[in-house]
């Protein structure tokens, strides 16, 4: 039988004829890109509308309102607050608790009665210090107000010579330095600008308290001026508690043009305190307003230095003086305490005999 031819498939030639197109089209294209083509017509860029820029310049603190100083504190991360002038002198305005008592995260504690000395802590720091305060520092006008040990002087403090109390409640105070690490609580005091012609106030309480406070500010042109004496003074609870003090206080200020101001400030602080002591639990039931039995002997008080001659002759010399003497070449006096910390009394300790 004799072979017959085949033809194509017709699904082969449909293949063929799709690459001879294909091929056709990629010869095509470089030939179309070699025609030179009409440049493109250049836009005009679009013209935006200005913008302006305007900038207010922050006031400093001294010359703050509340409402901007809040708003500041509030920009501030952590707890914050701000006790207006308002509401310090709706209080006593003897020491720092009785402005800060109300303070969430705040616990200050005077040591004897209204004594200025206190123990501070904010959200517990510095609980391990008795009095005074530790990791928190006390400012005024954003200056530490201290000294070297790091303590700060309550004594000094004037409230109602203070327009606002800013509190920072951690460390986020410690943009005001590295022993911040607490709190801070800065005292912003008044001005020129912000003090009334003629301020006056008088007070009195309970147990002989007795304050007194007079101010004024005056404003003369890019001058302000403003002054202030408090006597504070108070018989106290227990016996042997008499305190005593008088602050006086000025600021004079000087605006620069562009917004810069010179202030100096100036302060006078006398204080007398006498300092009733501690009591064991057994004293405290049998009479609460008792001092410490040691007090009766030493005289223990808190006064400012007097002046001191070089030199004093036998005849000049007082007769306080003389005891003075007589005690130190007898020795030191300590004291003793048994199990159930009642105190036994003063015992002797012999000394070297003096000249």
């Amino acid at each position: 039988m004799g072979a017959t031819p085949r033809g194509i498939s017709p699904s082969i030639g449909a293949s063929m004829r799709i690459v001879v197109s294909m091929l056709v089209v990629l010869l095509a294209v470089p030939a179309m890109a070699q025609q030179p083509t009409a440049p493109p017509t250049q836009q005009a860029p679009p013209r935006l509308e200005p913008v302006v820029v305007e900038g207010v310049r922050v006031p400093a603190d001294r010359t703050r309102t509340d409402q901007e100083a809040s708003e500041e504190l509030s920009r501030v991360p952590g707890g914050t607050a701000v006790i207006d002038q308002t509401t310090i002198e709706q209080t006593r305005g003897a020491n720092l608790k009785d402005v800060l008592d109300f303070v969430p995260g705040v616990m200050i504690r005077p040591r004897f009665g209204a004594a200025d000395e206190s123990q501070l802590s904010i959200r517990g720091s510095g609980l391990r210090n008795n009095f005074h305060l530790r990791g928190i520092n006390v400012l005024i006008d954003g200056f530490i107000y201290g000294q070297a040990d790091g303590f700060s002087d309550f004594e000094s403090l004037e409230l109602l010579t203070t327009k606002r109390i800013e509190i920072y409640k951690g460390a986020n105070a410690l943009a005001y330095g590295g022993y911040t690490l607490g709190g801070a609580i800065n005292l912003v005091t008044k001005t020129g600008y912000d003090a009334g012609r003629v301020e006056l106030r008088s007070e009195a309480g309970s147990f002989g308290f007795l304050k007194n406070y007079i101010g004024t500010g005056q404003v003369y042109g890019p001058v302000d001026i403003y002054a202030a004496f408090a006597d504070t003074e108070l018989d106290g609870y227990r016996d042997h508690s008499e305190q005593v003090r008088r602050r006086a206080y000025a600021t004079f200020g000087y605006a620069l043009p562009g917004g810069t101001t010179i202030r100096l400030d100036l302060g006078y602080t006398h204080s007398e305190e006498e300092l009733p002591g501690s009591l064991t639990l057994q004293e405290f039931r049998s009479n609460p307003r008792q001092q410490d039995p040691s007090v009766v002997q030493f005289r223990q008080e808190r006064k400012p230095p007097e002046p001191q001659r070089a030199s004093r002759s036998p005849d000049q010399e007082s007769d306080q003086h003389r005891d003075e003497r007589r005690r130190l070449r007898r020795g030191p006096v300590r004291y003793r305490a048994d199990l159930h910390g009642g105190r036994r009394g003063p015992r002797a300790i012999r000394g070297p005999r003096g000249p």
